[in-house]
């Protein structure tokens, strides 16, 4: 009656340890498949924030080129109404210069001519007054 019992003590520790090891075996199956899905997700997420910061990247980096070439277009303008004002100016001091030179051209040709007309009635005066002692 004791063997019976032993054995049949000893087939159930069998079953038993057949038991646990297949449920081990699950466990650990189920904590492979756990680590891949996580792994998996992790590298998802890992691909999700990268494809994220490489778009605020490309985001930045467009809204910097808009606000150079926008910077660039402003001192462009900026440069080119300088250079109209300068040349504007300059043609201005240029107009005034001949308009001056002009003036004291005929300024000058206005007192020669004074001064020659001066001279000639001089010259009449001291002809007149001369031939009228002469002929007195």
């Amino acid at each position: 009656h004791a063997t019976a019992a032993a054995e049949l003590n000893a087939a159930f520790e069998r079953e038993l340890a057949a038991q646990l090891a297949a449920q081990r075996a699950q466990l650990v199956e189920s904590k492979k498949r756990a680590d891949a899905a996580s792994d998996a997700r992790h590298t998802e997420e890992l691909q999700a924030l990268k494809k994220d910061t490489e778009e605020k990247m490309a985001a930045a980096n467009k809204a910097l080129e808009e606000q150079n070439q926008a910077g660039e277009a402003k001192l462009k303008t900026e440069r080119e109404a300088a250079a109209e004002s300068l040349n504007a100016e300059k043609a201005a001091g240029a107009a005034k210069l001949k308009a001056e030179r002009e003036a004291g051209v005929e300024a000058v040709k206005a007192e020669k001519a004074s001064g020659a007309a001066k001279l000639n009635a001089e010259k009449a005066s001291g002809e007149a007054k001369f031939n009228a002692e002469r002929e007195a």
